[in-house]
């Protein structure tokens, strides 16, 4: 902006330098300002004609047709622009709410068929484990019947080994009663009885026989 007195340019950058330059940057404002009123004037008007039009039909102010044209199509605008802004976010609460529906759904499908799909593998586990287990019971007779015929090979050479070792006692008492001596002889006794006496050495030996209708003490003696 150029001053029309000192001829001189100023903006943003550059301040003005007299009282005609001063005045010159403030006129733009002043002009808003006024613009500014005047806009709120005009919708103060507007504003009472719609009160006064609603209160009173009949009055001077809603003889205005015109201006009462102007407001009422603007009020009317107005709840157009509102109801279809309502409309709006209604269909758009709409829509998430359907996209969640969708969501929900698709989750549920998959869910399904996540247990249809376990259901299914613990149905073929069951169906495995049941075979394997008639299997398993088909097989143990065949897997048991070479221990049993191990375990009766062993009951038999255990039967042999006891009576060998028998035989080897007897044979081992015989010899040891041979060598130390020993000599049975019967002898008749005063109730009639036929009773046999072993002596070592003429020594007579206790009869092991008489030791269970004898007492602690004879038995003791008997042996001795």
């Amino acid at each position: 902006m150029e001053c029309g007195i000192c001829s001189r340019t100023f903006g943003t950058q550059r301040q003005p330098t007299c009282a005609s330059c001063a005045r010159a940057t403030v006129y733009q404002s002043r002009i808003d300002g006024i613009s500014t009123l005047l806009d709120r004037e005009q919708q103060h008007r507007k504003v009472e004609t719609v009160i006064l039009s609603s209160t009173d039909p009949t009055s001077s102010a809603a003889a205005k047709g015109s201006e009462f044209v102007e407001v009422t199509e603007s009020a009317r605008k107005l709840e157009v622009q509102q109801h279809k802004s309502h409309v709006e976010a209604i269909e758009l609460k709409i829509s998430e709410i359907k996209q969640q529906q969708d969501l929900l759904r698709r989750q549920i499908e998959e869910a399904k068929e996540d247990n249809a799909a376990r259901r299914a593998h613990h149905k073929k586990q069951e169906i495995e484990v049941t075979n394997e287990q008639t299997a398993l019971s088909g097989r143990r007779p065949r897997a048991l019947d070479p221990l049993h015929a191990e375990i009766r090979r062993f009951e038999r050479r255990l039967d042999k080994t006891r009576a060998k070792t028998t035989r080897d006692r007897q044979t081992l008492c015989r010899n040891a009663a041979r060598v130390a001596g020993l000599q049975r002889r019967e002898r008749r006794g005063g109730d009639g009885r036929v009773k046999e006496e072993y002596m070592i050495n003429l020594v007579q030996l206790g009869n092991l026989k008489d030791l269970n209708s004898k007492s602690h003490g004879v038995a003791n003696s008997l042996l001795r």
